[in-house]
């Protein structure tokens, strides 16, 4: 980031900012419906596929609460507005991809411990049964969001660093 934090796409980005508003206004009902319906349901609680099903819900809300938002501004804006200063700009802009890197880190190990879950639940059910305890399926949710945390976190400790992309609009 050289301080130019203005967005020079050849797309327009209030156009993207509309159509990035709907997919989060949409993204916000269908997984709170999704969390309340889980949560309203104590009984499956105890099963490993709602566990990460949850956190999947979770890992999105996050995204979309977190991420979404000030890109959709900064789309809208023409640039990146959040702070006066460049040094406070490339800082709310390197906590903006961070949430990025992390929620995108959660859903995709997210979706491969829900792959590995369903692979043993079809192929080898014995192991399931044995292997995949609640306790089991909580453990490994908690350590793929803090080792997410920790990998996205790299930039913070001089391992790569975050940018605005001028050409597309986000912050990467």
């Amino acid at each position: 980031m050289e301080g130019n934090f203005t967005f020079t796409g050849e797309f327009s980005g209030p156009a993207v900012a509309a159509v990035l508003t709907v997919e989060m206004i949409l993204a916000l009902i269908a997984n709170g419906v999704v969390l309340s319906v889980t949560l309203y349901q104590r009984k499956s609680w105890k099963q490993p596929s709602t566990i990460f099903f949850t956190s999947l819900i979770l890992a999105h809300l996050v995204l979309n609460l977190l991420y979404l938002p000030f890109t959709i501004i900064a789309l809208a804006a023409g640039q990146w507005i959040f702070s006066s200063t460049d040094e406070e700009k490339r800082g709310f802009c390197s906590f903006n991809a961070c949430t990025l890197l992390y929620s995108s880190s959660v859903i995709s190990m997210t979706l491969a411990i829900i792959s590995f879950d369903w692979f043993l639940f079809i192929v080898k059910p014995h192991l399931h049964k044995r292997f995949m305890r609640p306790w089991v399926a909580l453990t490994l949710t908690i350590a793929i969001w803090i080792l997410s945390a920790v990998l996205g976190a790299g930039p913070f400790y001089d391992i790569g660093h975050y940018s605005y992309d001028d050409e597309s609009g986000f912050v990467l």
